[in-house]
């Protein structure tokens, strides 16, 4: 029993946190600064948290590190997913390459 709150609290806020940035960067909501400029403000809060946090070594200290850490990681998926870090490359692939820039497996074989 004493295993399933930190379990339940971590699912919650992973597929909770996965919700919100995937509604947040809808192109039908035509919100996308606002999005990342709400994302920028949670990052701030999250990187306070990682900071206040980096010398707890309690439950609490845990559970406030781990919200922490997701917003970190919302801040980054949001902008890859708005395309301002580095964004998908929407070109379509050129048939010469085939899957070397398909598949970033193979890009080793030359």
């Amino acid at each position: 029993m004493a295993l399933l709150l930190p379990i339940a609290f971590t699912l919650g806020v992973w597929w909770l946190s996965t919700g919100l940035v995937l509604r947040a960067i809808q192109p039908s909501a035509n919100r996308q600064r606002e999005a990342m400029a709400a994302a920028s403000l949670l990052l701030l809060l999250g990187m306070a948290g990682v900071v206040v946090t980096r010398d707890l070594v309690t439950p609490l200290g845990a559970y406030v590190a781990f919200v922490s850490a997701v917003l970190v990681w919302a801040w980054q998926e949001v902008a890859f997913l708005l395309g301002l870090v580095t964004g998908p490359n929407r070109e379509p692939c050129p048939p010469v390459l085939g899957w070397h820039r398909c598949c970033c497996c193979l890009a080793w074989l030359g």
